[in-house]
């Protein structure tokens, strides 16, 4: 699985449309905490 199937499942999953700008906030495990709970 690449970074973009991870990006898409996890919009699929939780609803949240993530911007391609934000990408680099994903990049990690932490990241996508952070970024996921502030929306």
């Amino acid at each position: 699985m690449d970074f973009l199937d991870i990006v898409m499942e996890l919009r699929k999953r939780f609803n949240i449309e993530v911007p391609e700008k934000d990408y680099e906030h994903l990049a990690t495990l932490a990241g996508c905490i952070t970024y996921f709970s502030l929306c």
